[in-house]
């Protein structure tokens, strides 16, 4: 569920709620090793293709002489280029032939918010009002 806690505007976000990585091309060409690799130069890396919540499901970076392409998972994407989340916003290449690349968040995109899950312990919540709010359907039930 979204968090109704963790944006800026309340005062108490994580320093993660939004980030900006400046990623080598180098970086995604070591990177894209273990997935048939790449050559260089890297000319352009999109995202193709989001998921619910606007996560990157599909990335697609454009490389070598010939401009070929290859496509990868977002979540895949993240450990290649060493970023935070699969939660990306934007992507912009850098004069440098580095491409700067904001998003939001640390982790995988689902679950429990850390800082919302702080916030409503402070403001009185139990552990049993904060696991139903984050993940609404779900039975908790004593199994001893």
């Amino acid at each position: 569920v979204p968090c109704p806690w963790c944006a800026p505007s309340e005062g108490y976000a994580s320093k993660y709620f939004r980030w900006t990585e400046d990623v080598p091309q180098a970086r995604i060409v070591k990177g894209l090793e273990r997935w048939g690799g790449i050559s260089l130069p890297v000319h352009e890396v999109r995202v193709v293709e989001k998921g619910r919540g606007g996560w990157a499901a599909t990335v697609e970076v454009v490389y070598g002489p010939n401009r070929r392409t290859k496509r990868l998972p977002g979540i895949h994407f993240r450990s290649v280029a060493g970023l935070r989340s699969h939660r990306i916003d934007t992507i912009q290449r850098q004069a440098d032939g580095s491409f700067r690349i904001t998003g939001g968040g640390w982790g995988h995109g689902v679950g429990m918010c850390q800082v919302g899950a702080i916030q409503m312990g402070l403001r009185g919540a139990t552990e049993s009002d904060i696991v139903r709010f984050y993940y609404p359907g779900a039975v908790l039930a004593r199994m001893y």
